[in-house]
């Protein structure tokens, strides 16, 4: 599946069914991208956004102004991109509707999510990050209007097995949907153990799980 690098909606042909923006032909593998305010601040100077910032933190919007700017410097750039290949890897579109495997030792978690995005917030790298040889850290994630899922169990060498009911759905996004990324002598990583320390492995799904 391909998406806008524009606005983040679906591609049909070469041209963005939202927007209109012809788009270079992909091989599929990029996730949507979030869908964020117009704005320039990517061409934006050091120091202007430091300003900026000192602005809105004197008016009480620190950290707001802060979360915005670390989300426009990602977005299409490096760190963007592949955390996109990594996402879009790994969830899959069963006719409409986007699926996910979370691996956890021998049990499994389907999810099922509407609109999912990719997005990703780019941290400050310290002086011990950069003597330690990192040179982005951060995290990325996946937003969803409304999601749900349903329990199993995985098996060597097999599919993993799910029982017969998904839970009610919920709005918004799962709380363990984040995990940590960074680059790291000029390797990009992902810390599979999520938000919460626990080992949840995101895989791809086979449609015939969800029927």
């Amino acid at each position: 599946m391909a998406f806008c690098t524009t606005c983040g909606a679906r591609i049909q042909g070469k041209y963005c069914t939202q927007c209109g923006s012809a788009q270079a032909q992909s091989d599929g593998s990029a996730s949507p991208l979030p869908k964020i305010a117009p704005g320039s601040m990517s061409s934006w100077s050091p120091r202007a956004k430091r300003n900026l910032v000192m602005i809105l933190a004197a008016a009480g919007v620190g950290v707001l102004a802060l979360g915005l700017l670390a989300t426009y410097e990602a977005r299409g750039g490096e760190a963007y991109q592949f955390a996109s290949k990594f996402w879009g890897e790994r969830l899959t579109d069963c006719g409409g509707s986007y699926y996910i495997r979370h691996n956890l030792g021998a049990s499994a978690t389907l999810y099922q999510y509407q609109s999912p995005s990719v997005w990703v917030r780019a941290d400050e790298v310290s002086e011990a990050d950069r003597l330690n040889g990192f040179q982005w850290v951060g995290w990325t994630g996946i937003s969803t209007s409304s999601w749900r899922f349903k329990l199993g169990s995985s098996h060597v060498g097999g599919p993993p097995t799910f029982g017969p009911g998904w839970s009610d759905w919920a709005a918004g996004t799962p709380q363990d949907a984040s995990f940590r990324m960074w680059k790291s002598k000029g390797q990009w990583h992902v810390d599979t153990r999520g938000s919460f320390g626990t080992s949840r492995i995101p895989t791809a799904v086979d449609c015939s799980w969800v029927k």
